[in-house]
């Protein structure tokens, strides 16, 4: 899928038709995150400074499709789908020097875990017996949990510590895709 490549996903994808109306379709693959550290959310000093990199993440999609067209079997022209999915990114944080903070941050991660369902639609054309070209559009609902870490005063010890924070919140979740297929 061409456009995932361009926001950090690299996905293998596999489709099978099961009957002469319907497919299913997988896809696996891993992330790679372009999303940047708020670090304003972790310490109010404006002169620390942290740097953060990309870290792998994960992405599972399963969808089953409905082509209508009495044309064409399944795999072959329009189609609607129903699709879950879950999608992690990470960024991971790493020791910078001159900073106070950040050989406290060294290695911890920040994450974001999208998982919902999306309906689709697609128009797969065959170049030849061997070559796809699909293009899609979705939308749908997506649960995001995002774990990030922040500087939080402990009582206890009278000092400030790193805490991670956990929230959770819905989204609608628009898709786009262009796909080329190899295989017969």
């Amino acid at each position: 899928d061409l456009l995932k490549f361009a926001i950090g996903e690299i996905p293998l994808i596999y489709e099978r038709k099961i009957s002469s109306k319907f497919s299913v379709e997988g896809a696996a693959g891993v992330t790679y995150s372009f999303f940047e550290n708020n670090y304003s959310l972790i310490i109010e000093d404006n002169e620390e400074i942290f740097e953060s990199k990309a870290a792998i993440g994960s992405v599972f999609r399963g969808t089953i499709k409905y082509y209508p067209s009495s044309d064409y079997d399944a795999i072959e022209g329009w189609s609607f789908g129903l699709q879950l999915f879950t999608k992690t990114n990470n960024r991971e944080y790493k020791d910078q020097p001159g900073s106070v903070y950040a050989s406290d941050l060294s290695g911890k991660k920040d994450s974001k875990t999208r998982t919902g369902a999306a309906l689709i639609i697609s128009k797969q054309v065959f170049q030849d017996s061997n070559i796809a070209f699909e293009s899609f559009i979705g939308l749908g609902y997506a649960n995001v949990k995002s774990e990030r870490y922040t500087i939080a005063y402990n009582d206890f010890n009278n000092n400030s510590e790193f805490t991670k924070i956990k929230e959770t919140e819905g989204n609608i979740n628009i898709q786009f895709g262009f796909r080329i297929g190899f295989g017969n």
